[in-house]
């Protein structure tokens, strides 16, 4: 799994392996029809663990939807890997340009975990739980190439980043979207989901290690600072 120090270059990240993806499926596939309820828990939790979500363009919902829309078709069989890891970098330079701080990331995929285990509908086990770690780990490392893309295009270009970390870009273009993002935004949530998982779930080795590189990143954080 790859790892990087926050505001440092990441490395290529190994492809997810045919086996995560095909256990991921099934998962996604009970996902996908609920993606505007998945939006309004991810940004939930996102706000929770890293707060200046909130103070981003329209609240971090924008940034939240994309991200969710990505980790699920990203995670489909049908595109090309090359296709889904550039539009997951279109999406680490785009939430770059709204503002998102790229030492957060560390956050993400926490987020789309405790997103996903709160919203699949069927039984959760271990090994879905170490697919989606596996799977969430290649995801962020596209997100943060993405970001210092951008940091660095704008850099040669002479735009100034703003205190909370995305570049200042005040009258300047939208973000682009990424390869599949030319469909309807999704709809308004119709219910809220509180979470609702034992404290074994816990205890599942994905998820642990998923929570130790969170950690570790933090600290890391913290140093380079």
């Amino acid at each position: 799994m790859a790892t990087y120090l926050s505001g440092g270059p990441a490395s290529e990240p190994r492809e997810v392996s045919p086996d995560v993806l095909r256990l991921l499926a099934d998962c996604t596939s009970d996902l996908i029809p609920r993606q505007g309820d998945m939006t309004f828990a991810f940004h939930r939790h996102m706000v929770n663990l890293a707060p200046s979500v909130a103070r981003m363009t329209a609240g971090g919902q924008p940034m939240c939807q994309r991200l969710i829309l990505n980790v699920l078709q990203a995670a489909q069989p049908g595109p090309g890997r090359a296709t889904a890891a550039a539009a997951i970098q279109q999406v680490g330079r785009d939430n770059y340009i709204e503002g998102f701080p790229t030492e957060q990331y560390h956050s993400v995929p926490h987020a789309v975990l405790d997103t996903v285990r709160e919203m699949f509908s069927n039984t959760w086990s271990t090994s879905l739980s170490s697919a989606w770690v596996e799977y969430l780990m290649w995801f962020r490392a596209h997100l943060q190439l993405g970001a210092d893309s951008q940091r660095a295009r704008d850099a040669a270009t002479g735009v100034l980043p703003t205190p909370q970390g995305g570049p200042g870009r005040t009258g300047r273009g939208q973000p682009e979207p990424a390869a599949w993002q030319n469909v309807e935004p999704a709809p308004p949530p119709s219910v809220i989901i509180e979470d609702d998982f034992d404290d074994e779930d816990d205890d599942e080795p994905g998820y642990n290690n998923l929570m130790m590189s969170m950690t570790l990143d933090q600290k890391r954080d913290r140093r380079n600072r």
